[in-house]
């Protein structure tokens, strides 16, 4: 079948651009994806109902997929070669249609051998799991953002609220490897700040790690249609202005736009009542007499931590019109690592690395990774705050950010066996970047680079 006009999928896929969010979008890939009610792995549908409470990284991964393909997911959240070893226990039939996705993994592929690499660099759980590092800096986080909550409402201070806005920032930041991983309580941080860690497990995890910059990534979609369109497609005149004067309002209503939807779509849920620990041990130490100016006080927290995270998060890795978005050209080799590698930038302000090609003594063209300067406690940190470590973020979610620096090596040594460059931004860059690409509407007519790898004289 042949790709629709535009894009790199073979045929539309359901998009929610309406704002409704990760449910919507769910129900409206089991329709379309294939399944059955089961869950699908590339061509295979597979039936994991009886395993769901004894799946090792939680059983919420399982329920919330039921009814879709989750090939990208499977591949990418297993390092180990054991959980592909268990599924013919599991198989109950052939799948009666063609992949929606385009992405492949096939064996002996860029994916396929950069995975089979990296478990060969941490082959134990242990060696990829939650660190305890990551755990010690977030709860650090966590003590100063209730210290500067109870503080503001002691001083009744609009300006330690700010730094209360950023610490909650860095928090949420920090809190969103752990929805990555297998259940956890760590998790709920994330929702300190009105937003959601379980919808946020579909619409970043399952959607935009999975499918960055593509028709399926709801962090695209989800500042469609009037506001931000990040895709290369015809825009109004509105549509190009509006990033460059009405981000920040975007930025500052992120955090509290999402009880709103959520209370219009779902109703309530225990959940929602994580966010309001904050303010009722602010009111608890506030002088007497002063509800409504310490309830202000936490909504400046709130806006000023969205404002922070915003500019953060939407800056970080993905918009620039020298990164692939889907409606510019794609490159021939559909394996998902390239798509994924062709969708962000790392910046070595923030995680320490750069590279760049270079001849060696026999002539030949190479890639070169520099992190000799990932690896301290200092870029640690950075890079919790900051989202780095970017690239191997996306190919490999569930290792933590601790051990990341590691990788690099076999990074470098697959890339050059592939013939893939790995190209960094400045933050500058990336921030300009970010506005160009909203206001871009003609797409890129080349492909992603490779580069050629000149044969050694031996």
């Amino acid at each position: 079948m042949e790709q629709f006009k535009g894009s790199l999928w073979k045929r539309p896929p359901p998009r929610d651009t309406s704002g409704k969010g990760a449910d919507t979008w769910m129900a409206l890939r089991r329709n379309v994806e294939g399944a059955e009610g089961l869950w699908r792995i590339h061509d295979k549908l597979y039936d994991f109902s009886k395993f769901i409470a004894g799946h090792p990284g939680g059983e919420e991964w399982l329920r919330v997929t039921q009814g879709t393909d989750i090939t990208e997911a499977f591949e990418t959240h297993h390092i180990s070669p054991m959980p592909s070893r268990m599924l013919k226990r599991f198989e109950v039939r052939e799948a009666k249609t063609e992949r929606l996705p385009p992405y492949t993994f096939k064996p002996g592929g860029f994916y396929a051998t950069l995975r089979g690499r990296v478990y060969g660099v941490l082959p134990e759980p242990e060696m990829r799991g939650i660190s305890v590092q990551t755990r010690l800096l977030a709860d650090v986080v966590a003590f100063f953002l209730f210290t500067f909550a109870i503080l503001t409402a002691s001083y009744q201070s609009f300006y330690l609220a700010l730094v209360g806005g950023t610490l909650l920032a860095m928090l949420t930041v920090a809190s969103h490897n752990f929805f990555h991983l297998r259940d956890n309580w760590r998790r709920y941080y994330f929702d300190l700040s009105t937003m959601a860690s379980s919808d946020w497990m579909i619409s970043h995890a399952m959607s935009h790690h999975l499918y960055p910059n593509s028709l399926y990534d709801l962090e695209v979609s989800m500042f469609e249609p009037a506001f931000v369109r990040w895709l290369p497609e015809k825009k109004s005149l509105f549509v190009k202005i509006f990033p460059w004067i009405g981000s920040a309002f975007l930025y500052v209503v992120l955090f509290p736009s999402e009880p709103l939807r959520r209370a219009l779509l779902k109703g309530f849920r225990k959940t929602d009542l994580i966010p309001l620990i904050i303010p009722l041990v602010m009111l608890r130490y506030a002088p007497e007499g002063h509800i409504i100016s310490t309830l202000l006080l936490w909504v400046t927290i709130v806006l000023s931590g969205s404002f922070v995270f915003a500019v953060v998060g939407i800056n970080a890795a993905h918009h620039h019109p020298e990164i692939f978005h889907d409606g510019d050209t794609p490159r021939e080799d559909t394996d998902w690592g390239l798509a994924a590698l062709d969708t962000v930038r790392d910046r070595p302000g923030i995680s320490g690395v750069s590279g760049h090609l270079k001849s060696d003594s026999d002539g030949a063209l190479k890639v070169v990774i520099d992190s000799t300067k990932s690896e301290d406690i200092a870029s640690f940190v950075k890079v919790m705050f900051n989202f780095g470590h970017h690239s191997l973020h996306h190919l490999f979610p569930t290792i933590d950010h601790w051990h990341l620096p590691k990788l690099y090596p076999v990074l470098e040594q697959t890339l050059n066996e592939f013939g893939i460059p790995f190209t960094t931004k400045s933050i500058a860059s990336l921030v300009i970047g970010q506005f160009q690409q909203a206001s871009r509407s003609t797409p890129n007519p080349l492909p992603p680079k490779s580069i050629k790898i000149a044969p050694s004289k031996n």
